[in-house]
């Protein structure tokens, strides 16, 4: 009886031990972001980002920038004119709390860095300045907080050629609900 019972409190021990490690997918988990708008009649432009908090935390451009890809997907007949001197963006995180500003044009901003990045990695990550009808381009956002840890409530995308804001939240957190 002994020996049943010290059996019992070992697995009830190493039960509780190991019950936080089990995978549930709680570790990586990805946080979606999504918007959509429409110019005039049709088919809408999607914007999305993803981001998994912790590749966020460990990852930096030369221990400068955090990055974020938002993906933007233009389903509308109308090209999708973006400007990377007019167009802003900004990462939001509490309510009361000041908006974080990313970076949408880093040669302009951190030439240094952009010039010592190859050819090739400097085409893909430049500010695109269409987004043509039907088709589908990445914009490359930068954040100079290099230890920045959390992410963001959501992100509100400032397009030049748009008369609003576009407020990518977090799909997640609703899907949970």
């Amino acid at each position: 009886m002994r020996a049943l019972r010290a059996l019992t409190l070992f697995f009830l021990i190493l039960g509780l031990g190991v019950a936080p490690v089990l995978g549930n997918g709680g570790k990586g988990k990805t946080t979606v972001y999504r918007a959509e708008v429409r110019q005039g009649e049709g088919e809408p432009i999607q914007f999305s980002a993803e981001l998994e908090a912790i590749l966020f935390r460990l990852n930096s451009v030369r221990n400068k920038y955090k990055v974020v890809r938002v993906k933007i997907v233009n389903d509308s007949s109308n090209s999708l004119k973006l400007s990377p001197d007019q167009d802003k963006i900004e990462l939001l995180f509490n309510t009361g709390e000041a908006p974080m500003q990313g970076i949408l044009n880093l040669s302009k901003r951190d030439a240094a860095l952009w010039d010592s990045l190859p050819a090739d990695l400097r085409q893909a990550l430049a500010y695109p300045r269409i987004v043509e009808a039907g088709e589908e381009e990445n914009v490359f956002v930068f954040i100079a907080d290099p230890n920045l840890a959390r992410l963001p409530r959501h992100i509100r995308y400032h397009v030049a050629s748009l008369p609003d804001p576009v407020e990518m939240r977090d799909i997640t957190a609703a899907a949970k609900r």
